[in-house]
């Protein structure tokens, strides 16, 4: 597309800090192969777009972006790196939401209360309710900011930044409870208490810029990739480029990793699992890859 732009800008690097995930591919490959093989006003398609670095890169170049997962936590991660947004707004936004509310926790499953202070975990529920409400508007600013900050929640809900939400763990898949339960026993650990806006807030601060990448056609779906002729009917001979980075082969524990995500959003790992791609079958991935690019 342009010799010039040899590199991902700095606002889409920024944006890909969003979440970290297992399983994603470098945003500069991306970038560098839409670069090379496209032209202004072509679109994009990647049917496994996980935490959407294709469809960042996609953005960053001025280029349409469509993208589809089984996975809800990919859909909100990816849908947040296009939508527009404006960084006042967001922190208005964000400062606007309930904090030091007090919510029952006894519906909290037992493995969940072993991540969080109950403080926290108070807060949690709350802000999501609020999230949940705003996500269902109708296509507006709040929406978009709602959608944002669902992202920047997700990738702080468990890991061991300072903003970071949960006892100290892994930032890119949640660990087993009963894991985690033994490993604070033996090492003295304690969930801290995190106030949810104020972690929000600076992790906005991290990877939301203050300049907008360029705003193009977006549409992104949850579903399974050998659905994509039905979920997208009406991009039918419309898609320039398809561009992904498929489920590993023998990779399987893509639902396990995002349990706690997956809980957050209202879903139980367990319900999704049947239809991941996570498989060790050679014939059998051949036959599901084959199926969702024909």
């Amino acid at each position: 597309m342009s010799d010039s732009a040899t590199a991902p800008p700095p606002e889409a690097l920024r944006l890909q800090q969003l979440m970290s995930r297992t399983g994603s591919f470098p945003l500069p490959v991306a970038f560098e192969l839409l670069n090379k093989y496209s032209t202004k006003g072509m679109s994009v398609f990647d049917p496994f777009c996980g935490k959407g670095t294709a469809l960042l890169a996609a953005r960053a170049l001025g280029l349409n972006a469509y993208g589809l997962d089984i996975a809800p936590e990919a859909v909100i991660c990816s849908s947040a790196k296009l939508v527009e947004l404006d960084l006042p707004l967001l922190i208005q936004y964000i400062s606007a939401l309930p904090q030091r509310c007090q919510s029952d926790l006894s519906s909290v499953p037992a493995g969940v209360k072993v991540f969080f202070h109950p403080v926290t975990l108070s807060e949690l529920l709350a802000v999501r309710k609020r999230l949940t409400r705003d996500c269902s508007i109708g296509q507006s600013p709040v929406k978009e900011c709602a959608i944002a900050t669902l992202a920047i929640l997700l990738g702080i809900l468990h890991g061991h930044a300072s903003y970071s939400l949960s006892i100290s763990s892994a930032h890119a898949y949640a660990m087993a409870p009963a894991y985690v339960e033994r490993y604070a026993e033996r090492n003295g650990l304690t969930p801290p208490l995190r106030h949810v806006k104020a972690c929000l807030l600076a992790k906005a601060a991290r990877c939301i810029p203050d300049r907008q990448l360029p705003l193009v056609r977006w549409s992104i779906s949850r579903g399974c990739a050998t659905t994509a002729h039905t979920l997208f009917r009406n991009l039918r001979r419309k898609i320039d480029i398809i561009l992904t980075s498929p489920p590993y082969l023998n990779a399987q524990t893509y639902s396990k990793d995002n349990w706690l995500r997956q809980w957050f959003l209202g879903y139980d790992h367990r319900t999704l699992h049947s239809a991941y791609l996570e498989t060790a079958s050679i014939p059998k991935y051949e036959v599901r890859m084959l199926t969702a690019f024909s």
